[in-house]
């Protein structure tokens, strides 16, 4: 096949070579030039350097390179959420096989997603586009507080606000720019996240985890943890309303990241990625499950078809991760780098010294744990000792 990258990462992520075999297929990259450095040695046909990875005009541009090495485009693989929509749009512009902007919409756009999964008689929060403030005070009338206001195609709860009064929504007047926004009812339960891998015709792969506190707190400056559920009965029917979701928005032959609030034993559809998880998720999956979410993603992007995991055994080992958020603004002065649990396997601290600048997203935090052990229960059990008894020390 002739394919191109869109690529916006420089880690380990970016070493595409490790999933696709640039011997056997002809790879371009669009990428900027500061995350290039695990391409250059790819074996590529061609890397297309572009000043701005998200300006759609130099994305034809760059595409158009693309095509005059190539002659042809089979496949655009792009695996960052935030590169969807210009993926999909590159596709309808040059014809190119995948996603288009109307699929992407479903799983890009919180409006639309759940105008899909209500349609599909599955439950989700009352929700409205959000265009002025007036608007906003009539919501809060007819469906009460708390009330969350959060962008249409936001990510890692980048500008969410959540709302408890008439006063406190006076107050967030300002930080609102009512475009491209949405507001919805504020469910109270416990939050559930289902990471896995779909098919031609459904989910091949799946794990279902319970947060400990919430990825909106995270982004507050509250830890956040995460363990592997059980396969019992309740998780079998927490990832079987996830994959009700994720039919009825039609996402196949992909990874996804879909969350779920349970409120008196009744699910409802949150939100969905149609990509990896972030934080540690990808990590566990291939250490602790020997799933490489990214590497399926791509086999399936390319080739489509039956996923071999459908095969796999259910195990009977669980895994979790603890996130702590940067202290922004703050020093790293002294860490517990001797910090440990029986299901701590590993653990990823920043440099003594290092100062904390607010753009480290869920990498280049305060600390990074991930947990394996033969029971839920022991997960669960070391994640909240661990939000609860890790020390630091910053200035």
């Amino acid at each position: 096949m002739n394919i191109v990258i869109l690529n916006r990462w420089n880690d380990e992520f970016s070493c595409y070579s490790n999933y696709i075999d640039h011997t056997v297929h002809s790879v371009v990259y669009i990428s900027t030039a500061d995350n290039v450095v695990n391409l250059v040695n790819s074996g590529a046909k061609k890397i297309v350097l572009v000043d701005d990875v998200t300006e759609f005009s130099g994305l034809v541009e760059a595409l158009e390179q693309a095509v005059d090495t190539l002659g042809r485009v089979d496949r655009l693989v792009a695996l960052s959420e935030f590169d969807l929509i210009n993926a999909a749009k590159l596709r309808a512009h040059f014809n190119i096989q995948g996603d288009l902007p109307e699929q992407v919409a479903r799983f890009r756009d919180k409006v639309v997603m759940k105008k899909t999964v209500l349609a599909a008689g599955l439950n989700a929060p009352v929700y409205s586009e959000l265009h002025d403030y007036p608007q906003a005070i009539a919501f809060a009338e007819q469906n009460g507080f708390p009330l969350i206001i959060k962008p249409r195609n936001g990510a890692a709860s980048v500008g969410v606000l959540k709302i408890d009064s008439f006063d406190a929504l006076e107050n967030a007047r300002d930080a609102m720019t009512f475009v491209d926004t949405q507001i919805e009812q504020y469910i109270e339960g416990v939050i559930y996240h289902i990471d896995g891998i779909t098919d031609n015709t459904g989910v091949a792969f799946s794990k279902a985890s319970q947060y400990v506190n919430t990825c909106f707190e995270f982004s507050q400056g509250k830890p956040l943890g995460s363990y592997v559920l059980p396969d019992d009965l309740f998780s079998q029917r927490l990832r079987k309303f996830a994959e009700d979701c994720l039919l009825a928005l039609g996402i196949y032959n992909s990874a996804f990241h879909l969350e779920v609030i349970c409120n008196n034993d009744r699910f409802y559809f949150l939100e969905v990625g149609a990509r990896v998880g972030g934080g540690e998720i990808p990590f566990t999956m291939v250490e602790v499950y020997e799933v490489d979410l990214y590497k399926e993603w791509i086999d399936l992007q390319l080739n489509g078809g039956r996923s071999a995991l459908r095969d796999r055994q259910p195990e009977s080992v669980s895994s979790g991760f603890v996130l702590f958020p940067e202290p922004v603004g703050k020093k790293l002065i002294n860490i517990d780098q001797d910090f440990n649990s029986t299901a701590v396997y590993a653990s990823i601290f920043p440099a003594q010294g290092h100062f904390f600048d607010g753009q480290g997203g869920y990498d280049t935090i305060l600390a990074r744990f991930r947990f394996r052990a033969s029971s839920a229960e022991l997960v669960e059990d070391a994640v909240r000792t661990t939000i609860n008894t890790f020390t630091y020390e910053v200035a």
